[in-house]
C-alpha cells in the first residue's frame, strides 16, 4: 500500500526537483515547486520549500536519497497502520470472545487482538500474527497463525517484488522459515491443532486441497503426501448413498483433490454427519471451495509421534467479509471431530507403521544418495554418511523421551495427578511453540 496521494505526489515533486523523474536537463527551468502542489501551504511552509527545492537542485543525489528514505518511512507507518487495522477487523470477525465469532464457538479460551495476556496473542510482526486456543474436545490446544500483505515493505508496496517474481515465474514471496504448510502464501489464516492420545487411535495421513496446494505439500512432507499418500479418486459429479465414492453429497468442487493411505479414513471424515451437513449445503461448500487451501491430517508428523491436523484457508481481500472463510474452518473442526470415529484391525495398524518405516527408509536412502552426489567426492565424501548418523542418534533421542512421558504419565495415572500432569505438559508445548515462531533478530 503506498503512501496517502498527497505525500506520493509530494514526494514525486522532490524527486523531480532533484533531477531524477525528468526535470534535470530540461532546457526551461520547471515552475517552483510550491505552485506544482495539489494542496496550498501556509506561508512559512512555502519558504522552507523553495529553501528545500534550492538544496534539491544543488544536490541532485542527496535529494534524491533523501526522498526514497522519506517515501520508505511514510510508507513504514502508513503501512504498519494499515495492517493494524486488518488484524483487528479480522480478530473482531473470527477471535472476538463475544459476538458468537468462530474461535468463541470452538474453544473454551483463546487469544485475540484485543487480548490482555499476551501469551494468548502476540504480533510476531507487522504482517504476521499468532494466537493459542485451547479447551476443546479431542484438541490439546491450536495454534493459529494470521498473515496477511507485507504493506509495510516498500518495494512490495511498489510492486517490485511481484515483478521480480513474475519474470523468474517463481512465487511471489519467499517462504518464511517458519511456516508450517504452505509456505510464501499470503492474507491467509493457518490452523495448526494438536490431537489429544485417545482422538487418533490409528496410523494414516490424508491431504485435501487443490492440486497445486498438494505437489506444494509432497514437497514440504516427501514422506506422508509424496510417498505414503496416494491419490483418492472421487466422482464430483455423484451423490446420494451409493455415488461420489459413497458420500451422502455430491463433491463440492472437482478441483479439491484428495491424497491419503488409508481409503476408510476418507470416507470415515467426509462422510460423518457435521462434515457432511457442511458439504451438503450449497452456499457453505461455495464459500469452501472458495477459501479452503489444503487440510493435512497425520499421525506421524515430520517422523515423530505427533497427531496433527494443519488447514490453511485464503482470506478475502475485503476484512469486512472475514467470516466467509468460517464455513472452511467449521470444515476443519468437523473433521477433528470425526477423528475417533476411524477404526484400524490390529493387522491393519501393523500394516501401515510397516509401509511409514519403508517410506522413511525409502527416503532416508534418497537424502544419502543426493548428499554424496552434491559433495562431489571430495573431502566431504562422508558428509550423507555423517546426517544419517546425526539423524539416527536425533530419532533415538525423540524416543527415549516419548518413553520417558509415557513413564511419568502413568505414575501420574497411578497417583490421581494425571489431568494436573496434562496441563503441565500444555503449558510447556504452549512455551515451546511461542518461542520456536518468536522473530529472532
Amino acid at each position: 500500500m503506498a503512501p496517502l496521494p498527497a505525500a506520493r505526489q509530494l514526494l514525486a515533486l522532490l524527486l523531480a526537483a532533484a533531477g531524477v523523474a525528468g526535470a534535470a536537463g530540461a532546457a526551461a527551468a520547471p515552475p517552483p515547486l510550491a505552485t506544482r502542489l495539489p494542496f496550498p501551504l501556509p506561508p512559512t511552509a512555502e519558504r522552507l520549500l523553495v529553501l528545500l527545492e534550492a538544496w534539491a537542485r544543488a544536490n541532485q543525489t542527496e535529494a534524491a536519497v533523501a526522498a526514497l528514505v522519506l517515501l520508505a518511512l511514510l510508507n513504514l507507518a502508513y503501512g504498519a497502520w494499515q495492517n493494524s487495522r486488518r488484524f483487528a477487523a479480522i480478530s473482531d470477525a473470527l477471535f472476538r470472545p463475544e459476538g458468537g465469532a468462530f474461535m468463541s464457538r470452538q474453544f473454551a479460551g483463546h487469544g485475540h487482538a484485543r487480548s490482555p495476556n499476551p501469551t494468548l496473542w502476540w504480533r510476531e510482526s507487522l504482517n504476521h500474527a499468532v494466537l493459542w486456543a485451547s479447551g476443546r474436545r479431542n484438541l490439546d490446544g491450536c495454534l493459529v497463525a494470521v498473515e496477511i500483505k507485507p504493506r509495510q515493505d516498500l518495494l512490495y508496496a511498489l510492486g517490485l517484488v511481484q515483478l521480480a517474481a513474475g519474470l523468474s515465474g517463481g512465487a511471489a514471496l519467499e517462504p518464511r522459515e517458519g511456516d508450517v504448510l504452505l509456505p510464501g502464501s499470503r492474507e491467509g489464516v493457518l490452523l495448526d491443532a494438536f490431537v489429544a492420545e485417545g482422538a487418533m487411535p490409528w496410523k494414516g495421513v490424508l491431504a485435501l486441497g487443490t492440486r497445486s496446494c498438494l505437489r506444494a505439500l509432497a514437497k514440504k512432507f516427501p514422506v506422508d503426501v509424496g510417498d505414503l499418500a496416494q491419490a483418492h479418486a472421487i466422482d464430483p459429479s455423484a451423490s446420494g448413498g451409493g455415488g461420489g465414492g459413497g458420500l451422502p453429497y455430491a463433491w463440492p468442487s472437482p478441483d479439491l483433490a484428495v491424497q491419503t493411505d488409508q481409503p476408510a479414513l476418507f470416507q470415515a471424515l467426509f462422510a460423518s454427519p457435521k462434515v457432511a451437513a457442511i458439504l451438503a449445503d450449497p452456499a457453505q461448500a461455495q464459500l469452501v471451495r472458495r477459501h479452503l487451501r489444503a487440510v493435512y491430517v497425520t499421525s506421524s508428523f515430520q517422523g515423530r509421534n505427533a497427531r496433527r491436523v494443519i488447514a490453511e484457508v485464503k482470506l478475502p481481500a475485503a476484512a469486512s467479509r472475514a467470516r466467509d472463510v468460517e464455513p472452511a474452518l467449521e470444515l476443519v473442526m468437523a473433521m477433528v471431530d470425526a477423528l475417533p470415529g476411524f477404526r484400524q484391525s490390529a493387522e491393519a495398524l501393523k500394516r501401515a507403521e510397516e509401509a511409514r518405516a519403508a517410506a522413511n527408509a525409502a527416503h532416508e536412502a534418497r537424502r544419502a544418495r543426493r548428499d554424496e552426489q552434491q559433495s562431489g567426492g571430495g573431502g566431504r565424501a562422508g558428509r550423507g554418511k555423517r546426517n544419517l548418523e546425526h539423524e539416527a542418534t536425533q530419532r533415538r533421542m525423540i524416543e527415549l523421551r516419548q518413553k520417558r512421558l509415557a513413564e511419568e504419565r502413568e505414575k501420574a495415572r497411578r497417583d490421581g495427578k494425571l489431568e494436573e500432569w496434562e496441563r503441565q505438559q500444555r503449558l510447556k508445548e504452549q512455551r515451546k511453540l511461542a518461542k520456536k515462531r518468536s522473530v529472532r533478530m
